[in-house]
């Protein structure tokens, strides 16, 4: 049921709850990023190589993308179970509210982000 108090968050106010979102996710992705690429720096400096190879770059992407994905799970996860909104959802003044009008339990929350995952992976 919907509080009268509360219109439903159209599309435009959503699509900008998701650029907010995007941002703060993606700009802790780049901090894990960072850490990831002192961490390979320094291993190859004491192996000696000049620089990290092709090789080790393709072997990367995977556990990189993954961690995007993680990072993305979580953050929405977590947000939406604790007070029905992400960053980008309290700037915005939209709220998920579960069946009973409550928070969302954390089965609803960690469900909710897997389309965006998916929709993110094939259209990307």
């Amino acid at each position: 049921m919907t509080d009268a108090r509360s219109p439903r968050g159209g599309f435009f106010r959503r699509a900008g709850a998701a650029v907010i979102d995007l941002l703060l996710v993606s700009a802790l992705y780049l901090g894990f990023l960072a850490l990831g690429l002192v961490a390979i720096r320094l291993g190859v400096r004491s192996a000696g190589a000049s620089g990290p190879s092709m090789e080790l770059a393709n072997i990367l992407w995977v556990p990189y993308l993954a961690l995007w994905a993680a990072i993305t799970e979580l953050y929405i996860a977590y947000w939406t179970h604790t007070g029905g909104q992400t960053p980008g959802k309290m700037a915005l003044g939209i709220r998920v509210i579960g069946a009973d009008d409550g928070d969302p339990t954390w089965a609803q929350a960690c469900l909710r982000p897997v389309p965006y995952l998916l929709s993110w992976s094939v259209f990307g």
